[in-house]
Order: C-alpha cells, then sequence, then structure tokens
C-alpha cells in the first residue's frame, strides 16, 4: 500500500477510510512514523514487451525471465549489485515462495485477457512483413497495452476496432504487439480471428501461423486459425480453429523464414477453451495442407 489523499483527508476528519481505498493516511509520517505504510506493488509499463518481471521487499528481490520461466533472488541488504543469485539456495525457499504467489497473483489478469500478436524471422535475417489481423464481432483490438516493433513500421488499428494492419520488419528478435481486454472492449468468450501475412512480398501459409491459448504457453498448444469450408465442421461457421499438428517455438521449428504468433487470452469468468477436431476433420483437413 501506498500514502494517498483520501485516506488522509479521512483520517484529520476523524473518519474511517473507505475500504475501496488501498492507500493510507499521511499522518503518522508527519508525526515522524517511520514504519512502512504496508506492502507496495508498483508496476512501471513502456509500451515495450517486458522480458523480465521483478518483485522486491525491503530486502529480497526476485526476478523471472517470461520466456524460459528462470527465476533469480537476491539479497539487497548484502549484495545491493545483484551479483550473487540466491534462488537456488534451499534454506530460502521460504523467502522465494511469497515473492513467486505474489509475482503469479499479480500477472494472472494480464495471461486470462486480451489478444498478443508476435512475429520471429526462424533464419536470424531481416525480412520485410505485411500482417493483417481481422477479429470477429464478438471482439475489438483497440488501444494496445504495449508494442514492440522496428524503426519504421507502421501499425494501422481500424476505426470499429476490428482490423490491425502492421507492416515493417521482423528480425530474430520477437516483435509485436500487445492488447489488454478491459470492460469497455470486451472480447467475448471465443474470439475468432482472420489472419493473413505476406513475407517477402509472398503469402505466407497456414502453417506458419499460429493461435494459442493465453493460460498457457503458446509454444505448447499451438491453433491456426484460417477460412475453412464449414461441411468440415459439420457447422455453419465461416471461420474455425485448426489445430496444428507441430509445436511452435521461436526459433525452431517449421521451412518458412518467419513465423506468426497469435496469444487468445479466453474470458477467465467463462473457461472457454477452443473445441478440439475429430480424428476425422484431422484427416481431411491434413490433405488439404491445413495442419501437418
Amino acid at each position: 500500500r501506498s500514502i494517498d489523499i483520501v485516506p488522509t483527508i479521512c483520517d484529520v476528519l476523524g473518519l474511517p477510510a473507505f475500504p475501496e481505498f488501498e492507500g493510507v493516511s499521511l499522518l503518522p509520517l508527519i508525526a515522524h512514523d517511520t514504519s512502512p505504510p504496508g506492502e507496495l506493488f508498483a508496476r512501471a509499463a513502456n509500451l515495450e514487451f517486458p522480458y523480465r518481471f521483478a518483485l522486491r521487499t525491503p530486502r529480497y528481490k526476485l526476478i523471472r525471465t517470461i520466456e524460459t520461466g528462470r527465476e533469480e533472488l537476491y539479497d539487497l541488504a548484502s549484495d545491493p549489485g545483484e551479483t550473487r543469485d540466491l534462488a537456488a539456495e534451499a534454506a530460502l525457499a521460504e523467502v522465494t515462495r511469497p515473492l513467486r504467489d505474489a509475482m503469479d497473483a499479480h500477472r494472472q489478469p494480464l495471461r486470462e485477457t486480451g489478444v498478443q500478436v508476435r512475429a520471429v524471422a526462424r533464419d536470424g535475417r531481416g525480412h520485410e512483413i505485411d500482417l493483417a489481423v481481422t477479429a470477429s464481432n464478438t471482439g475489438t483490438l483497440a488501444d494496445p497495452d504495449r508494442v514492440d516493433l522496428e524503426d519504421g513500421d507502421r501499425l494501422v488499428l481500424g476505426p470499429d476496432g476490428r482490423t490491425l494492419r502492421w507492416t515493417g520488419q521482423v528480425g530474430a528478435h520477437p516483435v509485436g504487439i500487445r492488447f489488454d481486454r478491459g470492460p469497455a472492449r470486451p472480447l467475448g468468450p471465443l474470439p475468432a480471428f482472420e489472419v493473413r501475412a505476406r513475407v517477402d512480398g509472398r503469402d505466407l501459409p497456414p502453417p506458419a501461423i499460429y493461435l494459442a491459448d493465453g493460460a498457457s504457453h503458446p509454444a505448447s498448444s499451438p491453433f491456426v486459425y484460417r477460412r475453412v469450408p464449414a461441411s468440415l465442421f459439420g457447422g455453419e461457421r465461416e471461420e474455425s480453429p485448426l489445430l496444428a499438428g507441430a509445436t511452435p517455438s521461436f526459433g525452431a521449428h517449421g521451412s518458412e523464414p518467419v513465423s506468426i504468433f497469435l496469444w487468445r487470452f479466453p474470458d477467465e469468468r467463462t473457461g472457454a477453451v477452443a473445441p478440439a477436431l475429430d480424428e476425422a476433420a484431422r484427416r481431411r483437413l491434413r490433405a488439404l495442407g491445413y495442419v501437418e
């Protein structure tokens, strides 16, 4: 918690502080009470993709690398320069556990809301990319939460919030856009997407485009969203999710020089997940070249 205006006013007037406000009064500090006001959880945002998150107490600091899950622990009192990683110290397990739990609790909403689009060049070279993403009527892509693009890239959001056009450069460093979902722009429990991409002036085939639920790592549950005949699914839906046969990871699989990854963050209130394909549908899609 941190010092705030409303709790201070309530304290001056002798009124109980409203439970909706997490801050504390300034008066104890004026009275030379130097005890910590309580837990403080501050988040800095600069519209770029954070590759590492950190959480600290007055003494310890826990750092987590997002892509690998690797954790580092430092004792700031004895090692302010953060040169000795203590994460493997069994004696400090009780220190690491509450920090890890607090970090998980803080990041959970980010994993369960919004949409994220990223691209990476598997061959490590620079490529021209032209990417178009269209959301279904249940969703909107408006107001990006964080952006990590190359200088000179062009990003255009449609006026209805359903379309995104991204042109520019992609290399070995993953680049992309993240959209957090808020109450004013719900994406719906299972938003569908049509993804079309051109790399160096050539259409990128479906096996190079993946979609995954945000509740799991995108490299472990890939999906491809493409327009397919509705008869394949026994319904009338024009767009359907296709479970990809290969498991993608940045720079590891696929013959195409560039891969597109689209994270879909389902509605946490419904716990919705993408429907699975039966084996007959999978065989027909494999024959058409949609899955491997």
